[in-house]
Formats: structure tokens, C-alpha cells, sequence
């Protein structure tokens, strides 16, 4: 948790900057956008569809919460699931207090072309931290954390939801690493409790 604080704490001033590197990752994946329907469209599925992208990680914590092993660990699984939830909410608190951090979209320097069917005018909150990431990442680190083989899938698929909103413009890379590490360090927290 240590190390999730530390780089939380070195990400922020990064982000909220809008550093070169920044830039041009953002550049980078933006290359494809319009240029491959199908590649919007599937990076859209991935960053709006609910079914496709929640429902393969709660069923990844339901296979923890199942698994014999683990029945003696149900109330830290519980625990831990709420606070990846919980995330969220710390995400949109911070995201009000933050200085405002324009999304890739709407940040005129970086002149990002939208993929198909995507407006650049219709997010009102500043991108940083990304609470999509915070949320999807916090609940593959909950699978990760009780069950390793299972949690490096759902890891992977959860950076890969979180991607897709980099794609779509609406998070820079530091916002969504900056909410994975959010998600940690109050999982992290939440399982400090005396319950």
C-alpha cells in the first residue's frame, strides 16, 4: 500500500500537468481512431456496455466467493468488493476538488480526433482520476488479491476496459494508473478495518 500511496502522490502533479509523454501516448492511440470502424466500435462496447464489461468481473468475484478455499475469507472478499465500489464515489469527490484537468477530447493542445459517434462536448467533470479505472481495476485487484491465476485475467481484462476509455479520448494514461492505485490503496485500507 505504501508504494500505491508513493506513486499516487508522484502521478497527481504529472497529471494534472499534461506532460509530453502524456501527449504523445495519447497521439499514439489516437492514430486509429476514425480510420477503423470496427475498432471504435469495439473500444465504444468496452468503455459504455455495462454487461460486457462488469459482468465478467462480478463473476469473478462470485468464483472467489465460491471457492471452498476461501469461505473462511468471505468477509475480507466482501469488504474489499465494497471498497473497489467505494472508489468510485472517492474518485468523483476528488474529481470536484482538483483543479480542473480538461479530458484528451476536450484539451485543444492535444487535438484529438473522436472515433466514431463520439461527441467531444458532452463531459462536464475534470478526467483525473479516472473512476471507471478506479472501479474495474479495484474489483480485478480484489480477484488478484484472493486468487492469483484468476486475478491476472481479470486484471488484464480490467486495464483493457480502462484502456478503451484513454481510446475514446475521455482519460489521459496517468488518470486511469492513477485510479487503479486509488482503488488499491482504499482496498488496501478497507481491509485495515476492525470488522
Amino acid at each position: 500500500m505504501a508504494i500505491a500511496l508513493v506513486a499516487f502522490a508522484i502521478l497527481a502533479p504529472l497529471a494534472l500537468s499534461g506532460t509530453t509523454a502524456e501527449y504523445a501516448f495519447m497521439s499514439f492511440i489516437n492514430q486509429s481512431a476514425q480510420h477503423n470502424e470496427l475498432l471504435d466500435y469495439l473500444m465504444n462496447a468496452f468503455s459504455y456496455q455495462k454487461l460486457i464489461t462488469g459482468v465478467p468481473l462480478l463473476a469473478g468475484i462470485c468464483a472467489i466467493w465460491c471457492m471452498p478455499s476461501l469461505i473462511a475469507r468471505r468477509g475480507d472478499i466482501l469488504i474489499c468488493t465494497l471498497a473497489a465500489f467505494l472508489t468510485s464515489l472517492v474518485s468523483r469527490v476528488m474529481q470536484i476538488f482538483i483543479p480542473d484537468n480538461p479530458r484528451p477530447l476536450q484539451d485543444e493542445a492535444l487535438g484529438m480526433t473522436p472515433p466514431f459517434d463520439i461527441s467531444p462536448e458532452f463531459h462536464d467533470l475534470t478526467s483525473f482520476p479516472s473512476d471507471h479505472a478506479a472501479v474495474f481495476i479495484g474489483l480485478g485487484y480484489v480477484i488478484w488479491r484472493f486468487c492469483r491465476p484468476l486475478g491476472v485475467i481479470a486484471l488484464m481484462f480490467a486495464v483493457l476496459v480502462s484502456f478503451s476509455r484513454a481510446y475514446m479520448g475521455f482519460h489521459f494514461a496517468t488518470d486511469i494508473i492513477a485510479g487503479g492505485l486509488l482503488s488499491v490503496i482504499v482496498i488496501e485500507l478497507a481491509l485495515l478495518t476492525p470488522f
